[in-house]
């Protein structure tokens, strides 16, 4: 578990290479907790409170949250294609899915397709 959370960070910004399954869905999972709990504590230091005025330190944490989630943004589009590279899609697909899955109503097939080639489509090396 700890090693799928140090393989993202490792490859935060590499497309080259592959990702099984149990390492993206242990990355996902793992970072959509801590985004969850970013977003906890930016409300508790009161970055989306209406009227209240936020000091220095306020903005500091929001600020480096905010980058911190950035990275994780640009780590999840990068993981999303090396797994989809393990589970054996060209990349035109895979680019083509990652766009449809933006599209309202459309993402609602392309995203249950992508869903199982992520989560569920065996990796190269376990067929």
């Amino acid at each position: 578990m700890i090693n799928s959370f140090f393989k993202f960070y490792k490859y935060l910004f590499s497309f080259k290479g592959t990702t099984t399954r149990k390492e993206y869905s242990l990355a996902v999972l793992i970072h959509y907790l801590l985004i969850f709990l970013s977003l906890i504590i930016c409300f508790a230091f009161g970055a989306f409170t209406y009227g209240a005025e936020i000091d220095l330190v306020d903005t500091v944490v929001i600020s480096l949250i905010g980058l911190w989630n950035l990275f994780v943004f640009i780590g999840l589009i990068t993981i999303y294609f090396r797994r989809m590279r393990n589970a054996g899609q060209k990349i035109l697909l895979s680019i083509i899915l990652f766009i449809l899955n933006g599209i309202p109503y459309i993402q609602i097939l392309t995203g249950l397709y992508s869903a199982y080639l992520l989560f569920l489509k065996p990796s190269l090396r376990e067929s």
